[in-house]
C-alpha cells in the first residue's frame, strides 16, 4: 500500500486526507493518505522517510512551504519563480518540489469560465497561497491585479518578488477606494478571514460588491463564509474553497501517479465525501 501526507502546524482541520481517500477508492488503488501536524525539525527525517519508499508523496501546506525547500533535490521552475513548494515526489531517486495550488488555482478558473487575460483582479493578503496566485495571474496576462493586505509592507514586497512576471498588468498594492468596482473584477480571498475566531467577519464590504464580479474564497471551513453568502447576495458570481482544494489535490494526484484524472472521477461522490466524511 502507498503511503501519503498532508503536512503542516496547524493541520487538524484539513480536509485533504478525505479528498484523496475518496480518489483512492473511486479509482480503486491501494494507497491511504492521513494528515501530520509536525515541528519544522522533524522536516529532514520525512524527507528521509519519502527518499526510502516509506512515504510515497508529499503535501506541504502553513507555516512549511517554503522552509522544506533547501531539504529538496529539485523543484520546477514554476515552483522557484513563485518561491513556494506544496507537493513533493520522489523521481528517480531525486525528492522534487512542485506547486501544485497554481495549476489548481489555474484549473478552477479555466473549469469555472473566469477569464484572466485583460480582465481585473483584487488580491485579499499577502502570504503563500497569495504569491501562489499572484504569479498565475501575471503570467496569464491579467490586465490589472491590486494586492490589499492589512501590512502594507508585506504587499509591496510580494509585488517586487512577482515584478519580474509582470510583461503586460498593472501590479500594485492598493485599497478598497482605490478599486472601480463598475468593472467586472474577481476578488480572491487568501486570508483567514471567514474561519474560526474571524468566521462572521469578510474581508471586502459588501458595498463594494457587484453582480457583474466573481468571488472567489480559499477558505473552505466553513464552506459558505461571510464573503461567499455576502456574494451571493448581490447576484456575484461564487467560488467557494472547494474548488481550489479539489483542483490542486487533482494536480497533486497527477504527480505522484503520473495519471490525469479529472475526466474519470465522479465528482458529486467527492463532494459529498469533503461535505459529509
Amino acid at each position: 500500500m502507498k503511503r501519503f501526507l498532508v503536512i503542516g502546524n496547524p493541520v487538524q482541520q484539513s480536509l485533504s486526507p478525505k479528498l484523496h481517500n475518496e480518489l483512492y477508492r473511486q479509482l480503486e488503488i491501494d494507497a491511504e493518505y492521513d494528515k501530520l501536524e509536525i515541528k519544522e525539525r522533524k522536516l529532514r527525517s520525512l524527507i528521509k522517510q519519502l527518499r526510502a519508499g516509506e512515504i510515497h508523496g508529499i503535501n506541504v501546506t502553513i507555516p512549511f512551504k517554503e522552509k522544506i525547500i533547501p531539504l529538496l533535490d529539485e523543484i520546477t521552475p514554476r515552483a522557484k519563480n513563485i518561491g513556494a513548494v506544496n507537493c513533493i515526489s520522489l523521481e528517480n531517486g531525486k525528492v522534487v518540489g512542485y506547486n501544485s495550488d497554481s495549476v489548481g488555482f489555474l484549473n478552477v478558473l479555466d473549469h469555472r469560465e473566469v477569464p484572466i487575460a485583460g480582465q481585473s483582479f483584487v488580491v485579499l493578503g499577502a502570504g503563500g497561497a497569495a504569491r501562489s496566485i499572484v504569479y498565475v495571474l501575471l503570467k496569464s496576462m491579467a490586465d490589472q491585479v491590486i494586492i490589499i493586505n492589512r501590512n502594507e509592507k508585506r504587499a509591496q514586497e510580494l509585488i517586487e518578488e512577482m515584478t519580474p512576471f509582470s510583461v503586460a498588468t498593472n501590479l500594485s498594492v492598493g485599497n478598497f477606494e482605490e478599486v472601480n468596482i463598475e468593472l467586472p473584477i474577481t476578488w480572491i480571498n487568501c486570508t483567514s478571514i471567514g474561519m474560526d475566531d474571524l468566521e462572521e467577519q469578510s474581508p471586502v464590504p459588501i458595498d463594494y460588491l457587484k453582480n457583474n464580479h466573481c468571488v472567489m474564497d480559499l477558505v473552505y471551513h466553513p464552506l459558505r463564509t461571510k464573503f461567499i453568502r455576502e456574494a451571493d447576495q448581490v447576484n456575484a458570481k461564487i467560488i467557494t474553497g472547494l474548488d481550489l482544494l479539489i483542483e490542486q489535490g487533482l494536480e497533486s494526484f497527477k504527480i505522484w501517479f503520473r495519471r490525469d484524472v479529472s475526466t474519470e472521477i465522479q465528482r458529486s461522490d467527492l463532494i459529498s465525501a469533503l461535505l459529509l466524511g
